[in-house]
């Protein structure tokens, strides 16, 4: 019951985020739930650019999120380290 709360939870997160929003809030948004799921977004520049500056916010300001990567090449892994 516990994993569907958070579950459900992390997608009232992400859809509460649109893409022209800035990373400020989506920095924010992210912080207030305990876990977020962001989704596939393929070949989408400017949102991979949102998430990338709204997790920097977030470390900035102290959080360690733990994150989790999927479907990635081996030969990109030293640009993911």
């Amino acid at each position: 019951m516990r994993v569907a709360a958070a579950f459900a939870v992390s997608l009232t997160a992400c859809s509460s985020i649109m893409p022209s929003d800035d990373a400020q809030r989506l920095s924010e948004a992210m912080q207030r739930r305990p876990v977020v799921l962001l989704g596939e977004v393929h070949d989408n520049q400017a949102q991979h650019a949102l998430r990338a500056a709204a997790l920097r916010r977030m470390i900035e300001r102290g959080a360690r999120p733990a994150l989790a990567f999927e479907q990635f090449d081996r030969e990109h892994q030293p640009a993911i380290d």
